[in-house]
């Protein structure tokens, strides 16, 4: 295969994306008691690795098939399979979401995702593939902006009433 180290740099990426969540969990010591915030830092280690084991799992599992397309529909598939799973258990209306809108919009993202995975393993194409890991990882990388952006915003004054 020739393009492994792209793979394997995004495993290393991943994982360097997961311990971004000791970096929020610092700007923020009282993020335990914010759902919002607690799923965030769930969201980025989740989806950091997540990244990292995918980008990772190509170099064995080309080893076992010595055949690129294969590699490609099989790393896509496993790919599209975790994020059904997360479209499931991690976008269900609760206090992680106060806007339905950035639930919705999560949801088509996630929902758009699964689509071209699934376009991914039916072309068996790397380049696709490489293409999915672009998209893939901005799901955590937009967690840690919208947090990082939340911090400069100034806070509502409580309503009486």
């Amino acid at each position: 295969m020739t393009d492994e180290f792209f793979f394997i740099t995004f495993g290393g990426l991943g994982v360097s994306l997961a311990g971004f969540a000791g970096l929020l969990h610092a700007l923020n010591p009282n993020a335990g008691d914010d759902p919002i915030t607690r799923w965030r830092i769930k969201n980025i280690v989740l989806g950091g690795f997540f990244v990292a084991f995918s980008g990772l799992l190509v170099w064995p599992v080309y080893r076992l098939t010595e055949d690129v397309e294969t590699t490609v529909r099989i790393v896509s598939g496993f790919m599209a399979v975790v994020l059904v799973r997360l479209l499931i258990e991690e976008t269900k209306p609760g206090p992680a979401w106060p806007s339905e809108t950035r639930r919705k919009v999560y949801r088509v993202i996630t929902i758009g995702q699964i689509a071209l995975l699934v376009v991914s393993a039916i072309l068996g194409s790397v380049g696709f593939l490489e293409l999915m890991f672009w998209l893939v990882v901005g799901a955590p990388v937009g967690t840690f902006v919208n947090f990082i952006q939340d911090l400069h915003m100034p806070k509502e004054p409580a309503q009486e009433g």
